[in-house]
This record gives structure tokens, sequence and C-alpha cells, in this order.
């Protein structure tokens, strides 16, 4: 299954895009796919969310879920 990954900030320097399709029915796969094509990402801290919700664990994706890629939060 495709899924729409989008990365922000400084995710966006590191991959050289906004946003791409990626295959995998599950949060690991596509995190797994994602750093696979851009090994530099695999070094980085970032949260992952599915669709407007941040998730910490392994999920499954449903058709038209979008994933995102978020940089470290900071501020106050």
């Amino acid at each position: 299954m495709k899924t729409v990954v989008k990365y922000y900030g400084q995710l966006t320097d590191i991959t050289g895009c906004e946003s791409e399709e990626m295959n995998g029915t599950s949060l690991h796969e596509v995190v797994a796919n994602a750093c696979h094509k851009h090994p530099a990402l695999g070094q980085c801290s970032f949260s992952t969310a599915v669709g407007s919700r941040i998730v910490k664990a392994d999920v499954t994706l449903q058709a038209d879920q979008t994933v995102s890629f978020l940089p470290p939060f900071a501020g106050g």
C-alpha cells in the first residue's frame, strides 16, 4: 500500500523533499523504508504522526492516512 509521507523542518533538507509516497502497511515499515531511501534520516531524532496524532508505537496504516516525520520540538 502506498502512503503519503510528509517531512518537516530540517528533515526536508535531509530528504530533499517535503513529501513523497512510500510503500508500507505499518508505521514501522514506512519509517524503515524512508530511512533506507534516505540513510541520513536514520541518524536523526524525529517523531512520527499518523494523521494528526503523534504516535510512539507501531500502528497498522489504513488507506488514505498520511505519515508525518517531525523534527524535535523546542521552545516554551
